[in-house]
């Protein structure tokens, strides 16, 4: 195992020799004479890499356009809400004018015309009579009252609030 340590050890200094010479090479200016390597004392950590201009200069610019390009995404965002209701909008116009053209289609049927006027105005055809009951039905006692024996059965001809309460009602005295 030490030898494993000892290849370790001298990979990690062959790496920072490297990492020293390429960026002295690099912040070097063109002429100047490489300046010699400091030995690093033994467990003090070595820098990576070192914040630049550059990296300041990327990140502005970046941010510049993340600011230009945040309002023209949330305007195109609305534009294709409001392009898509326009659309739904557009289909529930077309259904309905289907609809009418349909119904059109239909009045050119004699015998639905001859229904509509049958139903709607009350028009008879000759040889035929109407009849014609004015007023309410009467209604029988013996019928609602057969209707509603049993407390499993609800009242369909009252509001709902009345219907509870009849069944309550019901419910108590059976």
């Amino acid at each position: 195992m030490p030898l494993v340590e000892r290849a370790k050890e001298k990979q990690n200094e062959r790496r920072r020799d490297d990492r020293m010479k390429f960026s002295a090479a690099v912040r070097r200016k063109p002429g100047e004479k490489p300046v010699t390597n400091k030995p690093v004392p033994e467990g003090e950590p070595v820098a990576a890499h070192r914040f630049s201009g550059r990296i300041a200069a990327l990140l502005v610019v970046l941010a510049f356009f993340a600011v230009m390009l945040v309002p023209t995404v949330n305007y195109y965002r609305k534009q294709m809400a409001e392009l898509n209701e326009l659309n739904a909008s557009i289909e529930s116009l077309e259904a309905q004018r289907d609809d009418l053209k349909a119904e059109i289609a239909r009045w050119d049927d004699p015998l639905y015309i001859k229904q509509q006027a049958r139903e709607r105005i009350n028009l008879v055809m000759p040889g035929e009579k109407l009849y014609m009951v004015v007023g309410d039905r009467p209604e029988d006692d013996d019928t609602a009252a057969e209707g509603n024996g049993s407390t499993f059965e609800v009242r369909q001809e009252l509001p709902w609030v009345d219907a509870l309460l009849d069944s309550v009602r019901r419910s108590a005295t059976d």
